[in-house]
């Protein structure tokens, strides 16, 4: 646990460094999964840019980590952290469903697909667009766990024991 969130990314940064040390493995990038409302809670009044890939939100840059995965699939007062190389994609081959007799243009890793039918009755068109994706690690000993410690509660503990 850290107090804060960035005391909190410090951490996991921190105990991920460690158990990569210990295997003899490193990387270079590091992703962070946190949720909406403990952001919104740091940042309050501060300005910051989301980007949006295959329909989840994410952040770059973000107090001195790359990556930063925003959810609400992860409880407040979370953190989790792994190397981006334990992060694999898998999803639907919509370019596979012509086979079926369904015709989807897809961009290039055939991860999302997109048909529109004309509707000359009504001059418009229908659009039918699918996504599937899922994320999974390929080491769970690889994924760090935090807990963000509220500063004013941190202190107050701290005041306490020094009595």
């Amino acid at each position: 646990s850290g107090t804060g969130l960035q005391g909190a990314f410090a951490m996991v940064d921190s105990k991920l460094g460690d158990a990569l040390e210990d295997s003899n493995d490193s990387t270079e990038r590091i992703v962070h999964f946190v949720n909406r409302t403990d952001i919104a809670e740091y940042l309050a009044n501060a300005q910051i840019t989301t980007q949006t890939v295959l329909g989840m939100q994410y952040i770059k840059d973000f107090l001195g980590v790359t990556d930063v995965f925003v959810t609400n699939k992860v409880a407040k007062g979370t953190v989790y952290a792994t190397p981006v190389e334990n992060i694999h994609v898998y999803g639907a081959d919509f370019g596979a469903l012509s086979q079926a007799g369904l015709e989807y243009t897809v961009q290039d890793g055939g991860l999302i697909g997109v048909h529109h039918v004309a509707n000359y009755a009504r001059t418009s068109a229908e659009t039918h667009a699918l996504s599937g994706v899922m994320l999974l690690p390929e080491a769970t000993n690889y994924i760090v766990k935090g807990t963000i410690e509220d500063a004013a509660a941190a202190a107050s503990v701290r005041a306490k024991a020094s009595k």
